[in-house]
């Protein structure tokens, strides 16, 4: 039986959700689960985090640096039968012996409809944002 569903607002919403479960509940597998099994985290340092271990290792090291939250602003979505493009904003805290970071970002994810109908992540990529330059600010 397939489980296909359309990606869309509501979907989109789902996901970043569980993303912010899993850092809150420090859950790298959760995380992993969340990319195609031949998906790539790509983050702003060149490195390319290809296949679920690879995207796990990659969040349990985020995490061990004191990644503690995310908070999504203003995404754009654009959708086809295969394809959903996810583009925003989001600004993350890592906190670390009782100091917080606070990092902004902008971010591009490339969702694709799997085989059995469900919708992961194919590439996750975001580019920082400087101190002082204009981008998404959250309260």
């Amino acid at each position: 039986m397939s489980t296909a569903v359309a990606f869309d607002h509501a979907r989109m919403v789902e996901i970043q959700q569980a993303i912010v479960r899993a850092i809150e509940q420090r859950d790298a597998d959760a995380f992993a689960e969340l990319y195609a099994p031949d998906g790539a985290l790509l983050p702003p340092d060149g490195t390319v985090h290809a296949g679920r271990d690879a995207v796990r290792a990659a969040f349990q090291g985020m995490l061990d640096d004191g990644f503690a939250k995310q908070t999504v602003v203003a995404p754009r979505l654009v959708v086809d039968d295969e394809l959903a493009v996810e583009e925003g904003q989001a600004v993350a805290e890592f906190h670390h012996d009782g100091e917080v970071t606070v990092g902004r970002c902008n971010y591009l994810i490339v969702h694709r409809r799997q085989p059995d109908g469900r919708w992961l992540m194919e590439r996750d990529i975001w580019t920082a944002i400087p101190d002082g330059a204009p981008g998404p600010e959250v309260e």
